[in-house]
């Protein structure tokens, strides 16, 4: 018997140059931030070709400097705007990273979010997986496991199997929530400022990220748009119809975590009442409103990327049977299936 030798395609890792994204204010109420630059550092098997660019979107004086000496310290890039005066962005201050970036590809990160030992080379193993390079209109969303006091005090980035099982089973010692469906993306820089980039009248906290997304997943045309498309209700981890922007939304966290590649939210504490999230109602609307019209304008391709006999589909396939339909949809719904149920048998008889 002779044996044949497959010699396995190594990947040019260096073929792909990523700029990572991270966006800061530091104000009193979030004075904590500045230390989270340091979680950058918790993967120690960062490829060279991988940067990261901090954005401070009108710190005061006192912390900018604070900042800057920190990105000197560890070759970090920093890109301070004139903002002070103006309510803090998220929008504004990734929109001008990605314009600052010098790379083909860039993602999109926030500074509370903990990397595991490899992460950022998982990155742009990813980036060939998904054949990004080839697919411009397509992007990669990472899934966060958001860890509770004691989960963060403890956290170590060569113990990614340990969260991910903890998550598994709903250990909510270590495990405050899951979510596939993140702000946290990879995408061609090129094609995020061909589609005009985050929608800068989002400002302070929520949605310019999910509307971004939305627009993303409308040009990507990775599968058969939900029914719906517009229809926002429940959260990620517990759609269990293909129905509503959500449906689709999450199956992009989704296709990553099934490999593995997640990042780890470290906990902190949140005022409500903060200015920061003053704006939250405001930017809820204001999305609902441009996602009624992305639905209306939207010309379906039938060149889809995967079917719904994809594995990713499984949570959705599963709902289908009658037994889970009881258990996951409204009473009201259930109830309405009975009795039409029973009446159609009655006709019949």
């Amino acid at each position: 018997m002779h044996l044949i030798n497959i010699k396995e395609k190594e990947i040019q890792l260096n073929h792909f140059d990523l700029t990572v994204i991270l966006p800061i204010r530091i104000t009193q109420h979030r004075l904590n931030l500045i230390n989270q630059i340091k979680n950058i550092f918790l993967d120690s098997k960062i490829p060279k070709n991988v940067n990261f660019l901090i954005v401070d979107d009108g710190s005061e004086d006192v912390y900018a400097a604070k900042i800057k000496s920190l990105c000197n310290k560890h070759a970090i890039s920093y890109l301070y705007l004139n903002t002070l005066k103006k309510p803090f962005s998220l929008a504004r201050a990734r929109n001008a990273g990605a314009n600052a970036a010098n790379t083909t590809f860039i993602m999109f990160q926030d500074l509370d979010m903990m990397p595991y030992n490899g992460f950022y080379k998982d990155l742009l193993i990813e980036i060939d997986a998904q054949e990004l390079v080839n697919k411009l209109n397509s992007f990669i969303m990472i899934s966060t496991i958001y860890l509770t006091k004691e989960g963060s005090e403890v956290f170590h980035p060569s113990r990614r199997q340990f969260y991910i099982d903890k998550m598994l089973v709903n250990d909510t010692k270590y495990i405050q929530k899951f979510s596939s469906g993140t702000s946290l993306i990879l995408l061609h820089k090129k094609h995020f400022l061909s589609i005009g980039g985050y929608d800068e009248k989002f400002f302070n906290w929520g949605h310019e990220d999910i509307d971004l997304n939305c627009r993303l997943i409308l040009q990507d045309n990775l599968c058969k748009l939900p029914k719906e498309f517009s229809r926002d209700e429940r959260n990620f981890n517990n759609i269990f119809e293909y129905t509503g922007w959500k449906s689709i939304y999450r199956l992009y966290g989704d296709r990553t975590f099934l490999k593995g590649i997640v990042l780890f939210h470290s906990w902190h504490e949140t005022d409500q009442n903060t200015a920061y999230y003053s704006n939250k109602k405001i930017n809820k609307k204001y999305f609902h409103q441009k996602l009624l019209q992305y639905e209306k304008s939207y010309v379906p391709n039938t060149t889809y990327q995967l079917t719904k006999d994809s594995i990713l589909f499984d949570r959705y396939k599963y709902s289908i049977s009658y037994t889970n339909r009881l258990k996951c949809r409204f009473i009201l719904c259930t109830l309405y299936r009975n009795i039409k149920k029973y009446l159609t048998t009655k006709r019949r008889k």
